[in-house]
């Protein structure tokens, strides 16, 4: 027998209310099941040993010593006698390069079967704070950016060297000068690395590092493993120069700050990420972002109004300079730091409508492309996440894709497996501190840092397999 029409539309409503049931309860029981059992927070020791004291005092005495960014010989010899003093095996064992005042220690073993390649820079900013240690902390500009990093990055050698006086793993350690103003300490020594035939195992530079249960209601202490980089566009608005074409420069400013320009979306890589950080979410959150694909609407909302880094992500976010002027013309620089899902074209292309209304010429000034993205699955990956789980203990670890520390893509050139990763724990009140020029660490931290590095060196030694 033929259904009515009312009948039909009873079976249809009945079968999406059946669907719709099956749905909220496959959503119901995946927020269950995908949850972190335990809260993992980090508990340091409440005394200090002496391996403490004497990690705080090195870098004290590095801290103390003021390079910049800026060409400064002086400086850079005095720091350079200094890392001879504090780590004379590496300069004993270690071969020594200089590209400018870029620095390169290399330790080959016979083999090279396993190539570990580690990246920090010397520069510090012209801080005028005063350098000192209290109980807990070291202070003093480069504390947090990034003396400490190469502290720990070249102790951790030196301290297997003075074990062993050897090294069964290839080790390269980068240390550049130039972060702050040029960036092509980096990029030369790549392109010496290219020209030699060199590809490493694993790449560690710096990054995003362990992070506070501080945002979306996160219960643990998570370590971000920086897998990727997202793209960077800028691009320079101009005009010729005139009374009027100012005003219309002006009016482009004004307008592009005010308006909306780019949309918010939860693309495959974002996803990736923020499945790591749902199952430590409380039930309500959990039950949105496990099933982001049911609820990417309200996923992106409340992450938009967390405004912290995450943000970044989904949303395309731009920087404008202060209007400024030559002979011919007035221009503005535009960077725009691209959310993963955007291109520099679909940037320019949004764009389109404030050039065209207000009658401004426009150039890109620099492109970096975004970087290739580390798997999970390499076991350089796994192996600097079983380092830090074993070192720290009470903290998860997750894969992230930077955002903010967007300079640094070449080292994709020269190795499938670039982690962006600081193993310094560096509390929320720190980063908002050295956000506002006063740079501190932890004591512990520092020593934490060191036998993190160790580990990842020594389970390359463990390993019998090329990888």
């Amino acid at each position: 027998m033929l259904l009515t029409v009312t009948e039909y539309i009873v079976f249809v409503i009945l079968v999406l209310v059946v669907i719709t049931i099956l749905v909220g309860l496959g959503c119901l029981i995946r927020a269950t099941f995908m949850r972190n059992k335990n809260v993992r927070v980090l508990r340091f020791p409440q005394t200090l040993t002496v391996e403490n004291e004497k990690h705080a005092q090195d870098l004290l005495e590095l801290l103390s010593i003021k390079t910049t960014s800026y060409e400064d010989d002086e400086a850079y010899h005095t720091f350079r006698e200094k890392m001879k003093t504090m780590f004379p095996l590496i300069h004993q064992y270690m071969k020594r390069e200089k590209i400018n005042n870029n620095i390169i220690f290399t330790f080959k073993t016979a083999t090279q079967s396993k190539k570990i390649l580690f990246v920090t820079h010397m520069d510090t900013s012209f801080g005028t704070e005063e350098k000192y240690a209290d109980n807990h902390e070291v202070y003093g500009p480069g504390a947090f950016d990034s003396k400490a990093l190469l502290y720990a990055t070249l102790r951790a050698a030196e301290e297997i060297l003075a074990d062993h006086l050897t090294l069964k793993t290839s080790i390269t350690i980068i240390v550049t000068v130039d972060d702050e103003t040029t960036k092509k300490g980096n990029e030369a020594i790549v392109n010496q690395f290219l020209k030699q035939g060199q590809f490493f195992n694993l790449v560690i530079e710096e990054g995003i590092g362990i992070i506070d249960p501080t945002f979306l209601e996160l219960k643990s202490h998570f370590a971000l493993l920086g897998v990727g980089v997202t793209g960077e566009v800028g691009i320079r608005y101009k005009v010729k120069k005139t009374q009027k074409s100012r005003e219309k420069l002006e009016s482009f400013i004004e307008d592009l700050q005010n308006a909306n320009v780019f949309k918010s979306q939860v693309d495959h890589n974002a996803r990736r990420v923020l499945s790591h950080f749902a199952k430590d979410m409380p039930f309500h959150n959990r039950f949105l972002f496990s099933n982001i694909w049911m609820f990417r609407g309200i996923v992106k909302s409340i992450i938009n109004a967390d405004q912290t880094e995450f943000s970044k992500l989904l949303k395309t976010t731009f920087t404008i300079s202060t209007l400024r002027e030559n002979d011919q013309q007035y221009y503005c620089d535009v960077t725009f730091q691209l959310a993963t899902h955007d291109t520099i074209s679909e940037v320019v292309t949004a764009l389109n409508q404030f050039v065209k209304r207000y009658d401004v010429d426009y150039e890109i000034i620099n492109i970096k492309q975004a970087s290739k993205q580390t798997s999970e699955k390499m076991r350089g990956y796994q192996i600097v996440k079983e380092a830090v789980e074993n070192i720290y203990q009470e903290l998860y670890v997750a894969p992230y894709i930077i955002t903010k520390i967007s300079d640094e893509r070449y080292l994709n050139r020269v190795s499938d497996c670039v982690i962006r990763f600081s193993p310094l724990y560096y509390p929320y009140q720190a980063i908002i501190d050295a956000e506002n020029g006063n740079e501190h660490v932890m004591k512990k931290s520092i020593t934490y840092g060191i036998n993190v590095y160790k580990k990842i060196i020594k389970s390359y030694e463990d390993e019998s397999s090329v990888l």
